[in-house]
C-alpha cells in the first residue's frame, strides 16, 4: 500500500463579546475566491451585530465584532511502513 496524502481547508473566525469573552467558530471548505470569502465573513459579522444571534457564555455579553478570521490549510501524510 502506498503513502496517503490528504489536505483540508477551514476558515477560523474569532468573535469577541462585550464581556471580554471570545469564541472561535470554524467552517470547513470555505469559499475559494478570497474576495467572496471576505464578503461572506463581513456579511456574517453585520448579521450578528444586527440580530444579536450570538451571546457570550462568560457573563451573557452581547456580540461586538469579528476579531479575526483566517484560512487554515492542513496536509496530512499517512505513511505505509510495510509492517
Amino acid at each position: 500500500m502506498a503513502d496517503t496524502v490528504s489536505s483540508s481547508q477551514t476558515v477560523s473566525m474569532t468573535i469577541e463579546f462585550s464581556d471580554g469573552d471570545t469564541r472561535t467558530l470554524t467552517q470547513n471548505d470555505p469559499l475559494a475566491n478570497a474576495e467572496s470569502l471576505v464578503a461572506a465573513i463581513n456579511d456574517f459579522d453585520n448579521y450578528c451585530k444586527a440580530n444579536s444571534i450570538l451571546v457570550g457564555d462568560a457573563a451573557s455579553g452581547s456580540y461586538m465584532r469579528m476579531k479575526e478570521a483566517k484560512v487554515v490549510n492542513r496536509t496530512t501524510t499517512k505513511f505505509d511502513l510495510g509492517l
